[in-house]
């Protein structure tokens, strides 16, 4: 069994997603970690409210302790185009008993360029997966634990457990049997920090980012996204 867990906050970037989801993975369990009171509980979700400040590794543990199953990690922007996404990631991980971690080919912005180009049944990486659409198998949680939450930045804390995974023996890999669509739509750009300059929007987004780089390296010694051991 599998989990969808979307931590989101805005309305109109989650809402493609949700309606994505709904028509894809009707039978699934799915959950929203809410940042806000903004979006209204979607029917058949359980709906659990994160904890202020947000902090994604924290919110999205909030989800992952609420379930005993694997967990397909999706962000709020990212929206499924086929059914059996799940039942597809799912037949790969248990035909592939290495794999921790899995994720589909993902159109759009991607920090993995193995996530972008996946080929074949099983397209094995040794790059960290980023976390915009992956299955985790429950085992490799209850053997290396949560996502840290010592992550209060932008990014790193996908790369802190892919390490942990693949020092504990896991793989990481990626298949091109289900495609997911990320990024949203233009019309979208509606809400207050989307109205603010792009300026703006790109220092607080290089200062988070380089806040995570550094506890990153402050953890690791150094600032590897591959080859970890």
């Amino acid at each position: 069994m599998t989990t969808i867990i979307v931590p989101s906050k805005y309305p109109d970037i989650f809402q493609d997603c949700l309606t994505s989801i709904n028509k894809f993975a009707p039978k699934e369990n799915k959950t929203l970690v809410r940042d806000g009171e903004d979006i209204a509980p979607p029917a058949g979700w359980t709906v659990i409210e994160g904890i202020k400040p947000f902090i994604y590794s924290r919110n999205v543990n909030l989800g992952i302790n609420a379930c005993a199953d694997n967990v397909l990690l999706c962000n709020d922007d990212v929206r499924f185009n086929q059914p059996g996404t799940i039942e597809i990631l799912e037949h790969v991980m248990d035909a592939y008993p290495d794999i921790g971690i899995l994720s589909p080919r993902t159109l759009g912005g991607v920090g993995n360029v193995d996530q972008a180009r996946a080929r074949g049944i099983v397209h094995y990486t040794n790059q960290r997966l980023a976390f915009v659409c992956v299955l985790i198998r429950r085992a490799v949680i209850e053997q290396i634990g949560l996502l840290d939450e010592r992550f209060v930045g932008y990014g790193w804390d996908d790369v802190d457990f892919c390490r942990r995974a693949v020092n504990a023996k896991w793989k990481m890999a990626c298949t091109a049997l289900t495609t997911v669509k990320h990024g949203h739509r233009e019309q979208t750009y509606s809400f207050s920090y989307l109205r603010q300059s792009s300026d703006i929007r790109h220092r607080e987004y290089q200062a988070r980012v380089l806040l995570g780089r550094s506890i990153y390296q402050q953890k690791w010694g150094d600032c590897k996204h591959e080859n970890f051991q």
